[in-house]
Formats: C-alpha cells, structure tokens, sequence
C-alpha cells in the first residue's frame, strides 16, 4: 500500500485547467513563504479564492494582490480582465516553498526551521503534478532556499533592460526534467513588460 505520509503542509493550488496549461505549458508558479500567525493547511486556497473572488468583483482589494496581477501580466504581456485573470490562474500550478509560516514583514531577514521539510514537500510536488516550467517569485528563494539537490544548471537568458539571468533544471525520478528560473520578486519594483521578454524566452 502507498504511503500517505507527506512533507506537504499547504494544500498547493492546482487550477481546474492546469492540466492543459498556459499555451499548452504546464507551468508551477512557485512563491516563498505564507505570513500568518496560523499554519492552517488551507492557507493557499484561502489565498486564491479571495484573489479570485476580487478578479470578480466579490471581493475587497488588498495590497498582496497587486504581487499577482502583475506577475499573471508578466506572462500574458498585457492587462487582463477579471475573467481573463481567473482563467489564467486557473490554468497554472501556485503554492510557497516553505511549509511553515513566518511572521516577519516581507522583504526581512527570515527565519527558518525545517528547510529540509520544504525541499522534500518540493520535490513531492513536483512528482505529483509534473510542471514543465517553474517560474520562482524572488532572489532569496532562488538563491537560499531551493534545494540542491537533482538541480542542474542549464543556459543564460539576457533581454534588455535586465540582468542576464541562468535556469536550470530540476530531475524526476524516472529523469524527467523542469525547467526552472527565478524573476524579481512580483511585490515591488517589477516591470511586468520587461520581464515578459524574459519569460517568452523561457517557456519556448
């Protein structure tokens, strides 16, 4: 019998059309962390469904928004309605890489107990749902918590206006492999145009 135990504390967001993707593109659009003073598993859904039910007038603006309009911008290379936002981030894979929550503001120094949780809450992600590409929101995630491991580095994307940027791949267990890159963070000081060239660059 298989078994039931997992790494996995927050239920990722995995879109009623994931399976067909963005342009055919299964695509894991991978944050850093959940703030909150409760680590309650359903915390990414509670997030989604606010996002959405905003994109559809149901529901009050708050600021986090802003980090996901702009990013589904990013990728679209335009303004989407309401419906067309839903139905992008219902076309694509979101959760946060690590599986506790923190409290610090965002953008301070973070703290974290159980990295080597969230590596293998990653990697059964990962085995589960299969993305062709991830796309990861920020330097620090990038660059101090994604794991090592089955990591291999591949080319250098450079459009201007931007630093070059390296992706690499993560391995499946039967060697399939993921195309990964990071983007500036979606929360301040992103150029949705300018990173579009970037990741149309990417997802080829």
């Amino acid at each position: 019998m298989k078994s039931t135990k997992t790494s996995i504390l927050f239920r990722p967001w995995v879109g009623a059309e994931y399976e067909k993707g963005i342009g055919g593109k299964r695509l894991l659009v991978l944050g850093e962390s959940h703030y909150s003073d409760t680590a309650d598993p359903e915390l990414t859904q509670i997030v989604m469904k606010k996002l959405l039910d905003y994109k559809l007038g149901k529901e009050e603006h708050a600021s986090w928004m802003n980090t996901f309009t702009v990013f589904e911008r990013s990728v679209a290379n335009r303004r989407l309605s309401g419906e067309e936002s839903c139905a992008f981030w219902n076309s694509v894979l979101f959760c946060n890489f690590l599986q506790e929550v923190t409290t610090e503001a965002p953008r301070q120094a973070l703290a974290v107990n159980d990295l080597q949780r969230s590596a293998d809450a990653f990697f059964e992600l990962l085995e589960e749902h299969r993305p062709e590409y991830i796309i990861a929101w920020g330097g620090r995630l990038w660059d101090q918590l994604l794991p090592a491991e089955r990591w291999q580095w591949g080319g250098e994307i450079s459009v201007d206006g931007l630093p070059a940027t390296r992706f690499g791949y993560y391995t499946l267990a039967d060697g399939t492999c993921i195309k990964a890159i990071p983007v500036r963070h979606p929360s301040a000081g992103y150029s949705w145009s300018k990173w579009h060239r970037m990741i149309a660059d990417f997802i080829i």
